[in-house]
């Protein structure tokens, strides 16, 4: 029986585990085209100041 309960706890936490990690997926996919645009306005102001035309 304890066994049994244990198992089940495991079982549990590991789904939750994967539920984090899909979340965790979907929220970096869904912020990663934000992040990059960011980034490459960041690199074409800082190229503007720099004088440098792409």
């Amino acid at each position: 029986m304890l066994q049994g309960v244990r198992n089940g706890t495991t079982e549990a936490q590991w789904q939750t585990i994967q539920e984090l990690w899909v979340l965790l997926g979907v929220f970096m996919l869904k912020t990663l085209p934000l992040a990059l645009m960011l980034t490459r306005r960041r690199l074409n102001m800082g190229g503007k100041h720099a004088g440098i035309e792409n």
